[in-house]
């Protein structure tokens, strides 16, 4: 059943053997090294607590403990931050033409309603963490900062910060989540936007080399600017990816994203 990627069968039939043996070590490590590729972590540490209990050759022991290491970085919280120099030719969006023609009259356009560049640094940062609240179900929270600073045209300065938290449900084969969140954005220092809406996705591993990824997206735009509101509105996303993994180190990634904006 293991080997068959069957691992809730083999998880039974080797919980019905420590039910009559549990004085079997070895069948309690296995039964705890499945919990973990099963992504049962929190039924995976106790068994592991239970293995290295018992005498053990030290090889089995070294094992055991590299596996609760293991449990607790997954329960951990996951970091990720980047920083970059960002340059745009055109910050306000405007056109470049000069001049205006509406009928017989010619306007002439001044300096600042003109394209504007800025020179500033890119930056984002992220944090996750999965709370496994009972076998296979989970709490998980989401945050993320992202925006740009420029340091000679502060006007179009930008940050959005990003909080979700919501249910995942995950084993061997495959992982489910419905996250909703909240988003607020900041243009030049003033409130600009706020979002609210929900994220679902779904992963499957077809086989060991290959997984399919959907995910669908629903937000609510407003915007704090009452000059704004003919913008607000639903937008739509839907995802979805193909993941391909040639080696351990060459991966192949393809896939498709539709989405609407209805005002």
């Amino acid at each position: 059943y293991r080997h068959q990627g069957k691992h809730s069968h083999a998880i039974s039939e080797y919980r019905n053997i420590l039910a009559t043996h549990p004085e079997l070590v070895y069948v309690r490590f296995d039964l705890a090294a499945m919990l973990f590729e099963n992504k049962e972590y929190e039924a995976a540490e106790d068994q592991f607590h239970k293995v290295n209990a018992a005498n053990l050759p030290e090889r089995i022991h070294a094992l055991s403990t590299q596996y609760l290491e293991a449990i607790q970085k997954q329960k951990g919280w996951k970091l990720n931050a980047g920083i970059q120099y960002s340059y745009n030719d055109n910050v306000n969006n405007s056109s470049s033409a000069e001049k205006i023609k509406i009928g017989a009259l010619v306007f002439t356009r001044d300096k600042d309603s003109l394209p504007q560049s800025a020179n500033g640094i890119s930056y984002n940062f992220g944090a996750s963490r999965d709370f496994n609240l009972k076998g296979h179900h989970y709490f998980t929270v989401d945050s993320h900062l992202h925006g740009v600073e420029y340091w000679d045209n502060k006007a179009y300065s930008e940050f959005t910060a990003r909080v979700g938290a919501g249910y995942k449900y995950q084993n061997f084969q495959s992982e489910f989540s419905l996250v909703p969140f909240v988003e607020q954005s900041w243009l030049g220092g003033q409130k600009y936007g706020f979002n609210r809406g929900f994220t679902t996705e779904y992963r499957r591993w077809l086989n060991n080399r290959n997984q399919a990824i959907g995910s669908y997206t629903f937000v609510n735009k407003t915007y704090n600017q009452s000059s704004l509101e003919r913008y607000e509105g639903k937008l739509h996303g839907v995802s979805l990816t193909h993941i391909h993994f040639y080696s351990p180190t060459l991966i192949f990634i393809g896939g498709v994203d539709a989405q609407k904006d209805m005002l």
